[in-house]
């Protein structure tokens, strides 16, 4: 049967496209497209090697941003003097700031949420969205992935159960890890052996985060990516 991972938290296109910018400290009003275009497709082939479920407005950014780098490699016509040349970019980079501030509205919100919780625990559901790394985006655990990926070449064929161990199995194998991890693992650490295995394992832990069972942390941006067992799992 074909296995889909929808994720409980909503991350689109937007989303990853800041998170890429942030990562190798772009100048939002001077995006290196080509770049950047590279960097998206690569992402989203990732998400479709491991079955994410996808909408479709993520393949609608991909042809925007060929669209935007096929315009930038044309000749530009003469423009009059005291005119100023259209770019390409503007449109998008008009969406991602005024993305980006309402973002960041959510994100005050949701810290101020947290420090709250702090003085009056009500406790939480351990949820991908409550506990995802800082930046609270799933492009941060599939940024450490690629890390992981790139030290492990192998095919891109992905078939839980028919070239390597089942999802059920990865599942308990991380659940005996974190159950004796003494508190928490780090995120490389729970990953081994051939290319197969570390996808299916990845799909495992994205079901213990949504199952609650587990939840990521980071320090700081883009630092060590830590995994901690939740009471429902202990």
């Amino acid at each position: 049967m074909d296995y889909r991972v929808k994720l409980p938290v909503y991350e689109g296109p937007l989303d990853l496209l800041l998170f890429l910018i942030q990562k190798d400290e772009i100048d939002i009003y001077d995006i290196p497209i080509s770049r950047i275009t590279e960097q998206y497709v690569a992402y989203l082939e990732l998400m479709q090697e491991l079955n994410l479920a996808l909408a479709g407005e993520f393949f609608v950014m991909a042809a925007t941003l060929m669209e935007i780098k096929s315009a930038m490699l044309l000749p530009r016509a003469e423009v009059p003097a005291g005119e100023e040349m259209e770019d390409p970019r503007a449109a998008l980079v008009a969406r991602l700031l005024e993305y980006r501030k309402y973002k960041s509205a959510a994100g005050t919100l949701s810290r101020r949420e947290a420090e709250q919780d702090l003085k009056y625990p009500a406790g939480g559901d351990g949820r991908l969205g409550d506990t995802a790394a800082v930046g609270g985006s799933i492009f941060v655990l599939l940024n450490a992935l690629r890390d992981v990926l790139a030290r492990a070449p192998e095919a891109r064929e992905v078939v839980p159960g028919r070239r390597g161990p089942t999802l059920e199995q990865q599942i308990d194998y991380l659940r005996d890890r974190l159950k004796g991890a003494g508190g928490r693992v780090r995120f490389e650490d729970l990953f081994e052996g051939a290319r197969i295995v570390i996808v299916i394992t990845f799909l495992a832990l994205l079901e213990l985060l949504r199952a609650g069972e587990c939840r990521v942390r980071q320090d700081r941006t883009f630092g060590q990516i830590w995994v901690y067992p939740t009471l429902a799992l202990v």
